[in-house]
């Protein structure tokens, strides 16, 4: 059971990875802040979240991924 959720941690950082380093750049132009830890907290990895810098664009931001089939929340 341990190798099963280590491998599965293991999908899951490699997954947030991936979103944070393809949406880095459009972020930082859209004024999305992105998720950081501090040092020494290792989180779950299980969900990717970004921090809107009006309720305008956070709505604008779900609806473009709703179009997209895309289920977020905030």
């Amino acid at each position: 059971e341990h190798d099963k959720g280590t491998a599965i941690q293991a999908q899951r950082q490699a997954v947030w990875a991936a979103y944070d380093t393809e949406l880095s750049v459009w972020a930082a132009r859209a004024g999305f802040t992105r998720m950081t830890f501090p040092a020494g907290v290792t989180p779950p990895w299980h969900m990717y979240w970004m921090l809107a810098p009006s309720l305008d664009a956070r709505t604008r931001f779900l609806a473009h991924l709703k179009a997209a089939g895309i289920h977020a929340t905030f």
